[in-house]
């Protein structure tokens, strides 16, 4: 190795050591907010419907991974099971928030609170419409709900 070349690789070492010291000194933030869901969550309404049985499974960091529901159909009770659904779940303190699209500009929407246990999310939930041309969204209420970790 010449002179030149030398002399460089010693300049660029404390940075480089520096620079790799930091790299490790940065804690770990840990989980997200949204981590408190995880786990399987049954979804209770308070009004009739035809869902039968609505469950939410989020994984490690509060994603939404499973959304399962039944609907009666004319042969009898169907299992209707989403794998990894867009969703935009959020948590902020104790507020919940649960967003699923489910059509082209439709999405189911609950909002709630979490109970200090972590293990129960009393809330609303209504069915939304997002109408592009006149940019507005359409709010159907259905009521009082609960999600219910298992």
């Amino acid at each position: 190795m010449n002179s030149a070349r030398l002399r460089f690789a010693l300049s660029i070492l404390p940075l480089v050591l520096v620079s790799g010291c930091v790299w490790f000194a940065i804690p770990d933030p840990g989980p997200p907010p949204e981590a408190v869901l995880a786990g399987t969550w049954q979804v209770i309404t308070g009004n009739e419907s035809d869902i039968t049985e609505l469950l939410w499974v989020f994984d490690e960091n509060g994603n939404l991974v499973e959304n399962r529901y039944k609907v009666p159909t004319l042969v009898g009770e169907a299992t209707t099971t989403e794998h990894d659904p867009a969703d935009e779940t959020t948590v902020d303190g104790s507020a919940v928030t649960v967003r699923i699209p489910f059509a082209i500009n439709y999405f189911f929407l609950f909002e709630g609170t979490l109970n200090q246990a972590q293990d129960r999310v009393e809330g609303q939930i209504s069915i939304n419409y997002d109408n592009p041309v006149f940019d507005t969204t359409i709010s159907i209420d259905r009521g009082a709900a609960s999600m219910v970790k298992q």
